[in-house]
C-alpha cells in the first residue's frame, strides 16, 4: 500500500497527463494533457460509497440508466363528483402510485428531493362537462409558478367526457412541491373528475 498526503499526485504519461490525488476535500482523477479521459469496459457502473447501490450504469449497448433518479407516475383512485363551478382551484386527488422512485409523492403532491429541472405531465378526464361553463382549466401548480391550460366547450349538447393535457419542464428547488388542480368557471355544478389509471395520470422525473 502506498500512502500519499493531500495534494500529493500520482502522475502518468510522458507529460504527467493524468493526475490522481486528494486535495484535502475531494478525491480527483484529472486529465491535464492531450486526448480524452477514457473509461472502458463491457459495462461501466458508478456506485455509492458502500459499493452496494448502483447510481449510474452504462450497459454493453451504450444505454445509460440511473436507478435512483427521481421519477413518479400516479393516477386518481377515486372519482371526484360534482366539483365546484365557482372558479376555485380543486385539487385533483392523484392518490394512487404506479411507481415512485425515491418516495417523493405524498398527499397527492410531488416534492422535489433536489434542485433541478423536472419534466411534469398530467392528463385529466372530466365527465359530464357543462357547455354553460365559461371555461375549464387544468393547473400544474408548483412552488415557483402555476402552469395553466384553458378550454371552453360550446357544443350543442353537454359532452359526456373530455380530456385535458398539460406538460411542462419546470424549475424546482429542493423541497418545492407540484400538484394538479382543476377549475370550472361558471355553469352547473355537475362535472366529475374521473378516476382510474386508464383515464388520468400525473407523472414526472428529474430531467437535469
Amino acid at each position: 500500500t502506498t500512502v500519499h498526503g493531500d495534494n500529493v499526485k500520482d502522475t502518468y504519461g510522458a507529460s504527467a497527463d493524468l493526475e490522481i490525488f486528494h486535495d484535502g476535500s475531494h478525491s480527483r482523477i484529472k486529465d491535464v494533457g492531450t486526448g480524452y479521459l477514457v473509461l472502458s469496459g463491457t459495462e461501466i457502473h458508478l456506485n455509492d460509497a458502500s459499493n452496494s447501490n448502483n447510481r449510474i450504469k452504462i450497459d454493453s449497448t451504450g444505454a445509460v440508466t440511473m436507478p435512483a433518479q427521481p421519477a413518479f407516475n400516479t393516477y386518481i383512485g377515486t372519482v371526484v363528483n360534482n366539483f365546484a363551478a365557482d372558479g376555485s382551484s380543486v385539487l385533483a386527488p392523484f392518490d394512487t402510485e404506479v411507481f415512485d422512485v425515491g418516495s417523493n409523492v405524498a398527499s397527492n403532491t410531488f416534492t422535489a428531493p433536489v434542485t433541478g429541472k423536472y419534466q411534469l405531465n398530467t392528463t385529466v378526464r372530466l365527465n359530464s362537462v357543462d357547455t354553460g361553463a365559461e371555461y375549464y382549466r387544468i393547473e400544474l401548480e408548483t412552488s415557483n409558478r402555476t402552469y395553466k391550460s384553458l378550454r371552453a366547450y360550446k357544443d350543442t349538447a353537454d359532452p359526456l367526457y373530455a380530456y385535458h393535457n398539460l406538460s411542462i419542464l419546470a424549475d424546482m428547488d429542493a423541497g418545492d412541491t407540484a400538484k394538479v388542480n382543476v377549475v370550472q368557471s361558471g355553469g352547473a355544478t355537475q362535472t366529475d373528475i374521473a378516476g382510474g389509471e386508464q383515464y388520468n395520470n400525473f407523472s414526472g422525473y428529474l430531467a437535469c
